[in-house]
């Protein structure tokens, strides 16, 4: 990892922590959110366990866990104490998303924000620590899953759905990144439902919850391939009849 700082970047780190609301215990709560209806289950190995869920509303794919990177042992200590384990710098982050293979899925990434609705100034030289948003389901695909699939409100992470070690004691990185002199990128906190632009990517550490574009599920025949394919099987069958029958006869 980058972990290199500077005295500004200790500075953005000393700030992201005391942005970040406590650990907050939310579980799966029925009715709320669209998560039962839109986010699809995709056992990719097939051996019985949710590896990700489909986004129906983004078309996307989402992790089941969103601490793979603590659960799969790709970071098994933290200098910020054992309650931070998991969190990378941004460089970091992006790397282990864009480098993961899942039973053969590759071609994850971290999510994306969109940088509508900022504040004037906001992700400018002169404004890059701290410029915080309380984004709407538009902004970013971690705020439209916290309020829209989830059905959180501001301030608060009340359901998880079923999305497993989702963190809200420090924010997720996204792969939104922002040119103000040094780069910067945007992070979102599902304690708080706030995007907020962080410091100098080398320096602040967040969570990183890999997602996919589209859908990881193979595709499942039409209904004209298998009748194709019955077709075809059948013409074999004949044929191999065929020339049972004629070294029979010779």
């Amino acid at each position: 990892m980058h972990m290199n700082a500077r005295p500004l970047d200790l500075l953005a780190v000393a700030l992201t922590f005391a942005a970040a609301p406590g650990l907050a215990h939310a579980v799966a709560v029925p009715g709320q959110g669209t998560w039962e209806s839109t986010l699809q289950a995709r056992d990719i190995n097939s051996d019985g366990a949710i590896d990700a869920y489909y986004d129906t509303d983004l078309n996307i794919t989402w992790l089941a866990d969103a601490n793979y990177a603590k659960t799969s042992g790709f970071v098994t200590t933290s200098p910020f104490g054992s309650q931070f384990v998991g969190v990378m710098d941004w460089w970091s982050g992006n790397a282990w998303a864009s480098g993961l293979d899942l039973y053969g899925v590759t071609g994850w990434r971290l999510p994306s924000s969109t940088l509508l609705g900022l504040a004037p100034g906001c992700g400018s030289e002169t404004d890059h620590i701290g410029c915080t948003v309380t984004p709407d389901p538009t902004f970013s695909e971690m705020a439209h899953m916290f309020y829209t699939t989830l059905g959180n409100a501001t301030g608060g992470l009340s359901n998880t759905g079923p999305i497993s070690n989702l963190q809200s004691n420090l924010y997720y990185n996204t792969s939104t990144f922002v040119q103000a002199g040094n780069p910067f990128a945007f992070r979102f906190s599902f304690g708080s439902g706030a995007a907020t632009l962080g410091g100098e990517l080398g320096a602040v550490p967040g969570y990183a919850w890999a997602v996919h574009d589209g859908d990881v599920r193979p595709a499942v025949p039409e209904p004209e391939t298998y009748a194709l394919m019955l077709l075809g099987l059948a013409a074999l069958g004949v044929m191999v009849r065929r020339a049972k029958r004629s070294s029979v006869s010779a």
